[in-house]
């Protein structure tokens, strides 16, 4: 039987256009959400017991762990750099979610090595295991912690489209979690987390005055590296695994395919709109150096008041580069180190 036939779209008898009246009287009479053949299951208290424990852990690790983790190995931060208190949330918050990123990476990449991989494509959009509904109850909790914390320190950590992006995903992991659809969708994402990490530690080493270093320029390669091969690479992964998996996606409550559709398709919009703003940024610096060093000889030599104010203009120059740039890259922040 085709996709388009068990969509409904297409008569399977006799190949005609179906009634879309009949059609959409059924997802009515039956449920948007669920169906005799999709009802909510029962994963017992794994679920709601694993999202508040991330809950309670990841608020512990912002309101305790976090100074203690830096006043032991960050002597910037013994110095006591942050001119106001929100910076330090700021800084103890980016802690929270490094954890939080390497956590869920390291589960995700278990449950698609172990889970998914064996698995052929057919079928997978309805594949879960226990260790896919544990990710998605410590996902859950992390997401309840930092959208409080978000909502607190509004809108200095994140405005609106941060508490869009939070309440989506909450929504997304539980739903599919309660119903047992596109965990893997939802599994697949978690581990794009994995470039979380090199976005929070620009911030760090910018903190440190750290901007001169190797460091921080080999950080924003991977940063970018990272970015572009995970995040950007989503983008078409998921729309060929469902297109691999058709007919069971199309088996789906209408409310699920809508639904699903929309937050993929928005995730693969902000990824892409990221990286672009990225991309740019790094372009700007790799090429914004490559200034010519002397100015071109003449018949006389400049005098020391022309030499001090080329060299001003120049530092000027950079400076504007820079600054040009965090605000580039700033605009992202909030969003992709969530």
């Amino acid at each position: 039987m085709s996709s388009a036939a068990v969509c409904g779209f297409i008569d399977s008898k006799n190949g005609l256009l179906s009634s879309f009246v009949n059609r959409w009287s059924w997802y009515v009479n039956e449920g948007v959400f669920s169906t005799p053949d999709h009802p909510p299951q029962n994963f017992g208290l794994l679920l709601p017991v694993m999202s508040v424990l991330s809950l309670i852990f990841h608020s512990l690790m912002y309101a305790y762990g976090s100074d203690w983790f830096s006043k032991k190995y960050s002597t910037t931060f013994k110095k006591k750099i942050f001119g106001e208190e929100k910076e330090r949330r700021e800084w103890n918050s980016r802690i929270v979610s490094n954890i939080h990123a390497i956590l869920s990476s390291l589960i995700s990449l278990y449950c698609i090595v172990f889970v998914y991989l064996p698995s052929p494509n057919v079928g997978i959009l309805s594949l879960s295991d226990r260790s896919c509904i544990f990710l998605i109850g410590y996902c859950v909790g992390y997401f309840l912690y930092d959208l409080y914390i978000v909502a607190r320190n509004y809108p200095h950590l994140g405005g609106m489209e941060t508490v869009l992006h939070h309440s989506i995903s909450i929504v997304a992991l539980l739903g599919s979690a309660v119903w047992e659809k596109c965990i893997v969708l939802m599994v697949i994402m978690m581990f794009t987390e994995i470039s979380t990490p090199f976005v929070n530690q620009r911030y760090f080493f910018s903190k440190c005055n750290m901007k001169d270093s190797k460091l921080y320029a080999y950080n924003g390669i991977l940063m970018w590296l990272t970015f572009g091969i995970v995040r950007i690479s989503f983008c078409f992964y998921i729309p060929h695994l469902v297109w691999e998996d058709s007919e069971t996606w199309c088996s789906f409550p209408l409310g699920w395919i809508i639904l699903v559709t929309l937050m993929i398709g928005s995730i693969c919009i902000l990824n892409i709109f990221w990286f672009y703003k990225i991309t740019m940024g790094l372009v700007q610096v790799v090429f914004a150096k490559k200034q010519p060093s002397s100015v071109p000889s003449t018949s006389s030599t400049p005098s020391t008041p022309d030499r001090i104010n080329v060299k001003e203009k120049k530092c000027d120059e950079d400076d504007d580069d820079e600054r040009e740039l965090d605000e580039k890259v700033a605009t992202t922040l909030p969003l992709i180190r969530r």
